[in-house]
This record gives structure tokens, C-alpha cells and sequence, in this order.
């Protein structure tokens, strides 16, 4: 029996574990000088610790992640819903788009308890079918009527104040705050 069998049959107790080390590091040399190749010298303790880094960097990129989507809804809810100014019913304010293609308000007019608006279609064709309106609370508002040929659309002023979106077929949208003034 050669001194590595030998050695490699023996148990060690607790006092020969330093032994037991030292036959497992000559082997492990042997092994990589057999094989070719350079012998690993990173402890083991510094993968734990890339682990550790690793588990501890999750918290901060939810965070960071938290932090993005914060930053992109505060940016796009006014892009979305416009700046809005309150007018009577005789003047409606639009809000301030660049976009010089969209549909453009031509008059306002109320009939009873409903609100008459004449468009004007911008580069390209209103959408009629993407018309609506959201009252005070914002609920869906449906117009009662819409009229293509005369480019007017009839909404009901249920409680007075409605904020109108009238795109066109390119989604360019002309957004409307209505709010009606009592005397």
C-alpha cells in the first residue's frame, strides 16, 4: 500500500485534523498539477461574502426601482391628464399642447342640461369613437350625441363640470375643462 492510501484509510481523530488538512491541500496540488492547471487560490470566505453583497444590494435596487417608477408617474400624469384652467361655459381653456395637429374647439353652447361642442379636425380626421368626458369625481361621462357631419358632440352636465378628451386618428388629443358657473 502506497503512503497516500495509507493515509487516505486513516480516520483522523480531532487532534490530527490539522493532518487530515494538510493531506486534503497536497492532494487538491497534485490534482490541479496533474490536470495542468493553476492552483485556486481564492478562499472560500469571499464567494460567502459576494453572496452576502449580492442578497444585501436587493433592498436598494427595489429601491432604486421604486424610485424610477415614482419619477416616471409623476412625469407622466400631467402629460397625461394636462394643465387645465377653469372657465365658464362660455369660454373653455385647452390645455397647453405643443402639438398644433389636433382638434380644435370651435364653440361651446349649452341646451338645457346639456353641453353643445363644435371641433374642427387638425391634421388628421377626429376620432369619433374615442370621445368621452370625465365628471368632478371621474366617472365615465358618454356623449349623448355625436355628429359627425356638423363636427359637434352633446354632453350631459349632470353635475357641472366635465374634463373632455377628443383625439384624432393619430391619437393627438384636444382635452377640455368645462366647469359651469352658477350666478
Amino acid at each position: 500500500m502506497s503512503d497516500l492510501e495509507q493515509k487516505s484509510e486513516q480516520t483522523p481523530d480531532k487532534k490530527d485534523s490539522h493532518v487530515s488538512d494538510s493531506l486534503a491541500s497536497d492532494t487538491l496540488k497534485n490534482v490541479f498539477k496533474a490536470a495542468g492547471k493553476e492552483e485556486n487560490s481564492i478562499p472560500l470566505e469571499v464567494p460567502e461574502s459576494e453572496a452576502v453583497k449580492k442578497a444585501k444590494a436587493l433592498p436598494i435596487m427595489r429601491i432604486i426601482i421604486a424610485a424610477a417608477i415614482v419619477i416616471l408617474l409623476a412625469t407622466a400624469v400631467p402629460l397625461l391628464t394636462g394643465g387645465f384652467g377653469s372657465a365658464g361655459i362660455g369660454t373653455v381653456s385647452t390645455s397647453s399642447v405643443s402639438d398644433t395637429g389636433k382638434p380644435t374647439l370651435v364653440s361651446s353652447r349649452l341646451d338645457g342640461n346639456s353641453c353643445i361642442l363644435t371641433f374642427k379636425a387638425g391634421a388628421n380626421p377626429i376620432d369619433w369613437n374615442g370621445v368621452y368626458a370625465l365628471d368632478s369625481s371621474g366617472s365615465l361621462v358618454i356623449a349623448s350625441s355625436v355628429n359627425e357631419s356638423e363636427s359637434s358632440v352633446t354632453f350631459p352636465l349632470n353635475d357641472g363640470n366635465l374634463t373632455i378628451f377628443v383625439p384624432d386618428t393619430e391619437n393627438n388629443i384636444l382635452t377640455l375643462k368645462l366647469k359651469v358657473q352658477t350666478d
